[in-house]
C-alpha cells in the first residue's frame, strides 16, 4: 500500500473536514492546486501521471478518471474503490490505487 494520497482538486473541502480519516491510512496527504502538486485545471493524464511518478493513491470524485489511464496505458491494473461517502454532497469518494 502506498503511504501518500494526492486528493482531486474537487474533494479538498472533504479533504479538510476528514484529515483524521485519511491520515490513519496515509502518511503523506498530497493536495491538487497546492505546493507544487498538479495545478486545479491539470487535465486527467497529469494527474494520473503525478501519482505515478511519486507512487501515490488518488483520491477523487471523479468515477471516469480512470478511463484516462487505461487509455493511455491499456496494461495498467488500477483498484478503484469507495473510500467514503462525502456528506455534504452526497457523493462517493473513489480511492484509486495503482497496482
Amino acid at each position: 500500500m502506498a503511504n501518500k494520497v494526492l486528493v482531486d482538486y474537487n474533494k479538498l473541502g472533504w479533504a479538510d473536514d476528514n484529515k483524521s480519516k485519511i491520515g490513519s491510512d496515509y502518511e503523506v496527504v498530497l493536495h491538487v492546486g497546492k505546493d507544487g502538486n498538479p495545478e486545479q485545471d491539470s487535465p486527467d493524464d497529469k494527474i494520473l501521471s503525478f501519482c505515478l511518478d511519486r507512487c501515490c493513491d488518488l483520491l477523487t470524485g471523479d468515477k471516469r478518471i480512470h478511463t484516462s489511464l487505461l487509455r493511455d496505458r491499456p496494461n495498467m491494473t488500477v483498484q478503484i474503490s469507495q473510500f467514503a461517502l462525502d456528506a455534504k454532497s452526497g457523493q462517493p469518494v473513489y480511492l484509486i490505487k495503482f497496482l
